[in-house]
């Protein structure tokens, strides 16, 4: 078996509407760029699934988090408060070693985008976190 190895990838999502909607760099250039910037490749979230549940394809209407809490997220095991703070489901069920570091999480306000970069939308975090509108999270929250 080979050697574990870490790849840096830039990610397709952060990419959207860069570095301003109004004067989006083309294709080519971001390419280059991620290139000059020692990124190994590209990764991206399936961004099909934001028009399944009728979602806008826009940059305040995302998250860049990693494969295992973006699925956590689309479960229902967390989401967000309105203020941006990681809300942590209580139904959240496994060992301890697999569920401790989310709920650690718990209150945690997530970091803010890069300077020019929108805020995610609070309707957006709204909507998934309450099911009248549509969202998965699983209530109750554990307590803030």
């Amino acid at each position: 078996m080979p050697d574990p190895s870490l790849c840096l990838c830039a990610t397709v999502w952060s990419l959207r509407q860069y570095p301003f909607e109004e004067e989006e760099w083309s294709w080519e250039t971001k390419f280059s760029a991620i290139e000059e910037a020692g990124f190994d490749g590209l990764m991206s979230p399936p961004l099909d699934k934001l028009k399944v549940h009728g979602g806008p394809d826009t940059v305040d209407n995302g998250l860049a988090i990693e494969p295992t809490l973006h699925k956590l997220f689309d479960a229902g095991a967390w989401t967000l408060t309105d203020d941006r703070r990681i809300l942590v489901s209580a139904n959240l069920t496994g060992t301890d070693e697999t569920i401790t570091p989310i709920r650690n999480l718990h209150g945690e306000a997530i970091r803010a985008p890069l300077a020019g970069a929108p805020l995610i939308s609070a309707d957006y975090i709204r909507w998934h976190r309450k099911s009248d509108l549509g969202g998965v999270f699983k209530p109750p929250a554990l307590p803030l």
